[in-house]
């Protein structure tokens, strides 16, 4: 179903309208309306990915509307810790890397608490990467690599459903 379609009469604007009995221009021919039931849409459908997130904690969801897969990819730096997640991400379900010949491998989450000793101490000699943890929308590695690589960190990731426009006919 696409949110608006005024000629088919096929769209979440025009189900709103045709379920609360208020007219097939109520909200699509007001642009006050059409605002506000575009916020109320986007509103629930936020909601909703988050309840059936949390009752089922490894959901898989990606709405179509999206352009590209839930995964990203950046430069690995050498001898750099730190990288920024995607804007996009709300969990993190993986995170790969290349190892020095261009090899991929998984990465093992650690937490704070699991890491023995001081942070700052942990793994601290650049090397092959084998752990990560996740703070503030930062990824760091442990230990840093002790090389380079194009699009060498890859993160797969969960993100929200993309937010309907009032001018919204196909999405």
């Amino acid at each position: 179903m696409v949110f608006s379609n005024t000629t088919t009469l096929a769209g979440v604007i025009q189900a709103f309208e045709r379920f609360t009995d208020s007219g097939y221009t109520y909200v699509s021919g007001d642009t006050t309306r059409l605002k506000e039931a575009t916020n109320l849409a986007n509103q629930k459908s936020s909601e909703i990915w988050h309840i059936i997130h949390e009752a089922t904690g490894n959901w898989k969801y990606d709405d179509s509307n999206n352009t590209d897969l839930p995964f990203a990819t950046t430069d690995i730096v050498n001898a750099q810790q730190r990288y920024a997640l995607p804007a996009d991400a709300l969990t993190v379900q993986r995170v790969e890397m290349k190892d020095s010949s261009g090899e991929w491998f998984r990465l093992t989450a650690i937490t704070s608490e699991n890491i023995p000793g001081a942070i700052d101490e942990f793994n601290d000699v650049a090397g092959t990467p084998n752990f990560y943890s996740l703070i503030n929308g930062v990824i760091t590695i442990y230990p840093s690599a002790n090389y380079a690589s194009t699009d060498g960190l890859k993160v797969y990731y969960d993100r929200e459903a993309v937010a309907f426009e009032t001018s919204d006919t196909t999405k």
